[in-house]
C-alpha cells in the first residue's frame, strides 16, 4: 500500500471526503511552526492521495470550486493570488480582492470567511500586513470563540497570532520565480532553524543542502548557515558570510543581530558592540541586543559597567534569568575586587555595602548578614544599610528584622528630592518596590485581621502609584489580588486580576489567582475557562490543572478529569493531588473489576508508598487511605477496604471516615457492627440524614424490620422528600405481610399501599405505579392492579415489567390470550432491562392452554438468554413430565447441575430421582435420592422422597423407616414438612391395616399452624384451592368424609390459584377421586385419577391410589 495512506491513517479509498476528513483529524495534532517536518509529511500525503484519485494539478487544494458559484469564483482568485508570490505579498492585490462584494454582502460574507479559512488551513504563509487586512474585513480575532467550533483550535490560534504579532520572517526579502514552491521552502527553512535552535544537528548538512539548492533564496538561510559553521568551528567561513550579509542588508534587524552574535562568538568584541549598539539605537527595547551588549562589557572586563547594565535590564525585564545570570557573573569578579579593597581599608563602608550588594544579588544572603549585621554604620550611610539589610532579611523570611529597616528605607526615599539627576532617578526608581516589600513583611508578620489587611492594601496601593515600570506594577497588583484572596475577598481579587489581564493578556500569575477565586466562589465555568487561559501561556505548573480537575470531579465529569490529567502528564506535571484525582476518576470510569485492580488499585498503592517515603502529610495521607478504601469497594474487596479505613480511623475520628467504616461493615453484611457505628454517630450528630438513613438500612439488612421502619420514618420527619425511605418502608411492610396471615397480612399490605400512594403523590413515575400495582395484586385487588400497570406503561412504555405483570394478572383472570399478548410485549422491551420472567410466565400460560410445544419453545428461548437461571431448568423438567419426556427431563437436570453456578445440586438429584421413578426405573430413582443425602446437613426432604418412593411401591414398612428418619431430622418449626411426614406416616400405617388417626390429626394440626389458623383458608390470597387440598386429603385419609365433602364444595367457590400452570385444577380432581374411592366408587375414582395424571403425573396420592387399585384388580 502507498505510504501516504499510512500517514493519513486510512485504508486505500476513492472517497475524497474520507481523505479530507482523515487529513483534518491528523492536522489538529500538527502545528506547522512546532513540527514543520511532520506538517510537511502530512500535507504531502494528503496531496498525493488527492492526486492519486483525481489526477489534480500540482497546486490544487482540497476545496472544490463551482464555476457557477460567485464565492467559488472569488476563491479561485484567492488561489491565483496566493500561488503567485509577488501577488501574495502585495497588500494592494489583497485590498482589491477583499473589497469584492462577496466580502461585504450579508448573505456571502460568512461563507467567504469560512472558505478562506479552510483554504488557509493548507496555505498559511502570509505577511503580517496581509493578515491584518484579512482581519479588518472578516473580524477573525473578534470571532475567535465561534471559529473554534468550526476549525481546529490550534489553527485559529495560529491565525490570530499571525494577525496580532509581527512576522519573524521578512517576506519582502525573498528572491525567486513567481510560481516557486515558497511554502515548501519556508517549511524547510524553519526545520533547519529549529534543528539549530535545539542543537539537533543529526542530518543538518543534508537539510541545508536541500534548502540552498532551491531556486528560491532568502538571506536568513545564510544566517542559519553561519550559525551552523560557528557550531562546527568553521569561524573563517562564518565570518565571510556574516560580514557580507551585514553590508548587503544593513537595515535587516535579524541579520544585524546575527552579525553581532557571530562577531561576539568570533571574539570580535568591538565589532559585536557596534552592531548591538546599532540595533539598540533603532529598537531601544531589543532584548537580545541589550543582553549581547552587556556580555560585551563582561568580555572587556568592564565588570561594574556590565553589572549596572544588567541591573538596568532587570529593572525593565523583571526576573529575567539571562540578565540575572550575567549580573551574577559580573558580581563574582567584583566581589574579589571589593574584598581586596577591604583588606587594604577595612573601614571603607561604601565598599563594604557594595560587597554586601554583590552577596545579596547572588543570593548569598547569610554572607550579607554576616558581613553587615554587626558593623558600625555611619549616620550618612544608614539609607544604604536600611535598603540592603531590609531586603536581605525579607529574602530569608526574617520579617521582624526586615520590617523596621524597610520602613526606614521608605522614609529615606521619601526625603529624596527628584532633581532630575541620574543618581536621584536610580534611587527613586525603587520607590514603588520599597512599599511592596513593606506589604510583604506586614502580610507575614502580623496576624490576619481587618486592620492588618487595610494596612497591607495601603502599602500596595502606594507601591502601584509610585511604580514606573509596567511589569513591576503588574507584580504589585497581583500581590494585591493574592491579599484579597488570602482574606477571602474573592470578588475584589477577581476585579484586580481582570484589570491586570486587561493590561497584559498573557500575565500568567493573574490567571492563577483569578482561577482560585472563581473556585472559591463556585463559579465553575470560569474556573475551566481560566484553566485553558493559564495552560496556553504556561503549561508546566500544576495548579490550573488541579482546580479544573477538582471542578469536573465535583460534577461527576470523570472523563473530563482524565483528559486534563493526561494533558498535565504530557507536560511532565508531577503532583500528588493530581495523581490522587486520577485514581478517583479511574475508580468511577473503569468498567471491570480487573481494570480497577490493574490501574486504580495499583496507582493508589504506589502513591501511598511514595507519600510515606517522601513528604508525609497526615491530611493528605488520610485522603489516600479513603481513596484506597473506595477503590477496594469498587473491586468488591470489602475486607481490604475495611483495613484501609481502619488505618484512617486510628488517625482521625472525622465523621466522613467513621461513616465510611460503617458503610463497609454494612456491605460486608456485618450489620451489628454497622448499627453500632451509626448509633454512636447518631448520638454525636443527631438528625443527620446520612447517618439515620444508614441506620435504617443496616437494621433492614439485619432483618430488624420494626427498627428499620422507625428510622426511615424518623428520616422522613427530617426530610419528607426522601423517596427511598417511602419505598423501603413499603417493601418491608410487604415483607412482614408475607410472614403474617389474615387481617394482619392485609393490614401490612394496606399500610404499604399508603407509602406507595405517597411516592406517586410526590412523583408519578412508571416504577411507582408498577410497585403499587404489585401491592394491589397481593391484596387480591387484581383490577386495580391492572389499572396501575397500564398507568406505569403510559409513563414508561419501554419497561418490560408492567407488561409481564399484566400478563400474569390476565392469566389469573383466565384471559389467556390477553396474557400472551402482554408477555410478548414484555419480551420486546428487554433491551431496556433484562428479565427472565416473561419467558417462564408465557410458558405457564401455554401449559394451561395445553400447547406444550409452545411452552417448551419459550422456556428454551429463556434458557438460551439466561443460561444461569434455575427456573428454566425446573420448568422444563416439570413440562417434560407432563409431556411424558422423562429422558429429556433427566438430561435437563444434568445440564442444570453443569451450567448453573451455586445450583442446589442435592435438590436437582432429588428431582432427577422423581423422573426415574415416573419412568419406572426405581433402582436409579433410589440411587439418585440416596446420592442427595448430605452428611452433617438437614436431609428431611430427601428422607421424605425415599419414603414416598417406597410408599409408591407399596413397601409401607420401608416407607415408615424413612418417614421416621425425616421426623427425627426435621426442624420443629418446619410445619410444612411436619404436615407431610405425619400425613404420609398415617397413610403407611393405614395401608398396613393399622388405624392411626393421631397421625392425621397431627398433620392437620401442623397444616393449620403453617397457614395460621383454619379461618385463614378462606382469606382471599389467591391460593385457597391449594390450601384446601392439603387439609382435605388429610380428612379423607382420616375417614372424616363430612369434613372432606365440605371443603371440596368450598373449592368450587374460588378461581384457580395465582399463576397456576395447569389447564384444570388437578387437586380438585384428585380429592374427588380420593373421596369416591373412600366411598367405594372405584370407577368414579379412576376417572378422576386419570384426569389428574394427565396434568400432574407426579401427584403422589393419585400415583399410589392408581397403583394400589391396579394391584387389587
Amino acid at each position: 500500500m502507498e505510504k501516504f495512506w499510512n500517514v493519513l491513517g486510512i485504508d486505500k479509498t476513492k472517497d475524497e471526503d474520507l481523505i479530507k476528513s482523515a487529513y483534518r483529524e491528523k492536522l489538529v495534532n500538527v502545528n506547522p511552526e512546532d513540527d514543520p517536518e511532520g506538517f510537511k509529511e502530512l500535507r504531502k500525503a494528503y496531496e498525493d492521495a488527492i492526486i492519486h484519485i483525481q489526477e489534480l494539478k500540482k497546486e490544487q487544494t482540497f476545496i472544490e470550486f463551482d464555476d457557477l458559484d460567485d464565492v467559488g469564483k472569488w476563491m479561485k482568485k484567492v488561489e491565483e493570488i496566493y500561488f503567485n508570490f509577488p501577488d501574495r505579498v502585495s497588500t494592494n492585490k489583497w485590498k482589491e480582492l477583499l473589497d469584492d462584494d462577496i466580502c461585504v454582502a450579508l448573505d456571502t460574507v460568512g461563507i467567504a470567511q469560512e472558505k478562506l479559512l479552510a483554504f488557509f488551513m493548507d496555505n498559511y504563509y502570509l505577511p503580517h500586513k496581509v493578515w491584518t487586512l484579512i482581519d479588518e474585513r472578516f473580524d477573525i480575532t473578534d470571532d475567535r470563540e465561534k471559529l473554534y467550533e468550526k476549525f481546529p483550535k490550534n489553527f485559529i490560534d495560529f491565525v490570530c497570532n499571525s494577525i496580532i504579532y509581527e512576522d519573524f520572517l521578512d517576506f519582502y526579502l525573498f528572491e525567486g520565480p513567481e510560481f516557486g514552491e515558497y511554502d515548501d521552502y519556508i517549511r524547510h527553512y524553519f526545520k533547519v532553524k529549529d534543528m539549530l535552535d535545539y542543537n539537533d544537528l543529526d542530518g543538518i548538512e543534508k537539510e541545508i543542502e536541500i534548502m540552498k539548492n532551491n531556486a528560491i533564496y532568502h538571506p536568513y538561510e545564510d544566517v542559519e548557515v553561519v550559525r551552523h559553521y560557528l557550531k562546527l568551528g568553521k569561524d573563517k567561513y562564518a565570518e565571510e558570510i556574516i560580514i557580507e550579509l551585514g553590508n548587503k542588508y544593513p537595515d535587516c534587524d535579524y541579520i544585524t543581530l546575527y552579525v553581532a552574535e557571530a562577531s561576539f562568538q568570533l571574539n570580535e568584541i568591538s565589532r559585536a558592540k557596534k552592531y548591538y549598539e546599532k540595533l539598540i539605537e533603532k529598537i531601544p527595547t531589543h532584548y537580545s541586543a541589550k543582553l549581547g551588549l552587556g556580555r560585551c562589557f563582561l568580555a572587556e572586563k568592564e565588570y561594574l559597567e556590565a553589572k549596572e547594565w544588567f541591573i538596568d535590564m532587570l529593572y525593565v525585564y523583571s526576573g529575567d534569568q539571562n540578565a540575572l545570570n550575567e549580573m551574577m557573573r559580573a558580581n563574582e569578579y567584583l566581589m574579589e575586587s571589593y574584598k581586596e579593597q577591604l583588606d587594604e581599608n577595612p573601614d571603607d563602608f561604601e565598599t563594604l555595602v557594595e560587597l554586601g550588594w554583590c552577596f545579596y544579588q547572588n543570593h548569598r544572603f547569610d554572607d550579607t548578614i554576616n558581613l553587615l549585621e554587626d558593623s558600625n554604620i555611619p549616620e550618612d550611610k544608614k539609607p544604604l544599610y536600611n535598603n540592603l539589610m531590609g531586603r536581605t532579611y525579607l529574602s530569608v523570611n526574617n520579617y521582624e528584622k526586615a520590617y523596621p529597616l524597610l520602613l526606614a528605607w521608605v522614609d529615606d526615599l521619601e526625603k529624596i528630592e527628584d532633581d532630575g539627576s541620574e543618581d536621584a532617578e536610580k534611587r527613586l526608581r525603587n520607590f514603588g518596590y520599597s512599599y511592596y516589600t513593606i506589604a510583604i513583611a506586614l502580610s507575614n508578620l502580623k496576624e490576619q485581621s481587618e486592620e492588618n489587611f487595610k494596612e497591607v492594601l495601603n502599602y500596595l496601593e502606594k507601591a502601584i502609584q509610585n511604580e514606573k515600570v509596567e511589569n513591576n506594577k503588574l507584580l504589585y497588583m497581583n500581590y494585591k489580588a493574592q491579599t484579597f484572596l488570602k482574606y477571602e475577598n474573592n470578588e475584589e481579587c477577581i476585579d484586580i486580576c481582570d484589570e491586570i489581564i486587561s493590561k497584559a493578556s498573557d500575565y500568567y500569575p493573574a490567571y492563577l489567582c483569578r482561577q482560585e477565586a472563581y473556585y472559591n466562589m463556585e463559579r465553575y465555568q470560569d474556573v475551566i475557562d481560566d484553566y485553558y487561559n493559564a495552560v496556553n501561556i504556561e503549561p508546566g505548573y500544576y495548579m490550573p490543572y488541579l482546580l479544573a480537575i477538582k471542578t469536573f470531579h465535583l460534577f461527576g465529569k470523570y472523563e473530563d478529569c482524565l483528559d486534563i490529567i493526561q494533558r498535565a502528564e504530557d507536560n511532565d506535571i508531577n503532583n500528588e493531588e493530581i495523581k490522587l484525582y486520577k485514581i478517583k476518576a479511574l475508580r468511577q470510569t473503569l468498567e471491570t473489576i480487573g481494570e480497577v485492580k490493574e490501574q486504580a488499585y495499583k496507582l493508589v498503592l504506589d502513591l501511598k508508598d511514595d507519600h510515606v517515603k517522601n513528604n508525609y502529610d497526615e491530611e493528605f495521607y488520610l485522603d489516600i487511605l479513603y481513596t484506597e478504601a473506595d477503590v477496594c469497594v469498587a473491586m468488591y474487596e470489602f475486607e481490604d477496604a475495611l483495613n484501609a479505613i481502619n488505618e484512617a480511623v486510628k488517625l482521625t475520628q472525622n465523621i466522613e471516615f467513621v461513616f465510611y467504616k460503617g458503610y463497609i461493615h454494612h456491605e460486608l453484611e456485618e450489620y451489628h457492627e454497622a448499627i453500632s457505628i451509626f448509633t454512636e454517630l447518631d448520638k454525636e450528630y443527631p438528625n443527620d440524614e446520612k447517618v439515620i438513613y444508614r441506620l435504617a438500612s443496616a437494621h433492614e439488612g439485619k432483618g430488624n424490620l420494626d427498627e428499620a421502619i422507625a428510622y426511615y420514618n424518623k428520616l422522613l420527619d427530617i426530610n419528607p422528600e426522601r423517596t427511598e425511605a417511602y419505598s423501603s418502608i413499603a417493601s418491608m411492610l410487604e415483607e412482614k405481610a408475607q410472614y403474617a396471615t389474615g387481617d394482619e397480612e392485609r393490614n401490612y399490605y394496606n399500610e404499604a399501599l399508603k407509602y406507595r400512594d405517597k411516592l406517586i403523590e410526590m412523583k408519578e413515575t412508571g416504577y411507582n405505579y408498577l410497585s403499587k400495582g404489585l401491592t394491589l395484586s397481593r391484596l387480591g385487588r387484581t383490577e386495580e392492579g391492572i389499572d396501575n400497570y397500564l398507568k406505569s406503561i403510559e409513563l414508561d412504555s419501554a419497561n418490560p415489567f408492567p407488561y409481564n405483570n399484566l400478563g400474569f394478572n390476565y392469566h389469573n383472570l383466565g384471559e389467556y390470550e390477553k396474557a400472551l399478548e402482554y408477555y410478548l410485549k414484555s419480551m420486546e422491551c428487554l433491551d431496556y432491562e433484562e428479565t427472565h420472567l416473561p419467558f417462564n410466565n408465557i410458558a405457564k400460560t401455554y401449559r394451561v392452554l395445553e400447547q406444550y410445544d409452545k411452552a417448551e419453545e419459550y422456556l428454551k428461548k429463556g434458557l438460551e438468554r439466561f443460561p444461569n437461571k434455575d427456573v428454566f431448568y425446573e420448568s422444563l423438567r416439570s413440562l417434560y413430565i407432563i409431556m411424558g419426556k422423562y429422558d429429556e427431563g433427566i438430561k435437563i437436570c444434568s445440564k442444570h447441575m453443569e451450567n448453573v453456578e451455586n445450583a442446589d445440586i442435592n435438590k436437582i438429584k432429588r428431582r432427577k430421582g422423581d423422573l426415574y421413578k415416573l419412568k419406572g426405573d426405581l433402582s436409579k430413582a433410589k440411587s439418585s435420592y440416596k446420592d442427595a443425602i448430605c452428611k452433617g446437613k438437614n436431609n428431611t426432604e430427601v428422607y421424605l422422597d425415599l419414603g414416598d418412593l417406597y410408599l409408591y411401591q407399596n413397601k409401607y414398612m420401608k416407607a415408615l423407616h424413612y418417614y421416621k428418619k425425616a421426623l427425627k431430622d426435621v426442624d420443629k418449626t418446619d410445619y410444612e414438612n411436619l404436615y407431610e411426614i405425619y400425613l404420609n406416616m398415617g397413610m403407611s400405617y393405614k395401608f398396613l391395616g393399622f388405624k392411626k388417626e393421631d397421625y392425621f390429626k397431627k398433620s392437620i394440626e401442623y397444616y393449620i399452624k403453617d397457614i395460621g389458623d383454619e379461618k385463614e383458608f378462606f382469606t382471599d390470597t389467591g391460593y385457597i384451592p391449594a390450601r384446601l387440598y392439603g387439609i382435605t386429603r388429610a380428612y379423607i385419609y382420616m375417614g372424616d368424609i363430612e369434613k372432606a365433602e365440605y371443603y371440596i364444595a368450598e373449592m368450587d367457590k374460588y378461581k384457580k390459584c395465582k399463576g397456576c400452570p395447569y389447564g384444570k385444577c388437578y387437586e380438585k380432581f384428585a380429592l374427588v377421586g380420593m373421596l369416591a374411592e373412600a366411598k367405594g366408587d372405584i370407577e368414579e375414582a379412576l376417572k378422576n385419577y386419570n384426569i389428574v395424571l394427565e396434568y400432574e403425573p407426579e401427584c403422589l396420592d393419585v400415583c399410589i391410589a392408581v397403583k394400589r387399585l391396579a394391584s387389587k384388580e
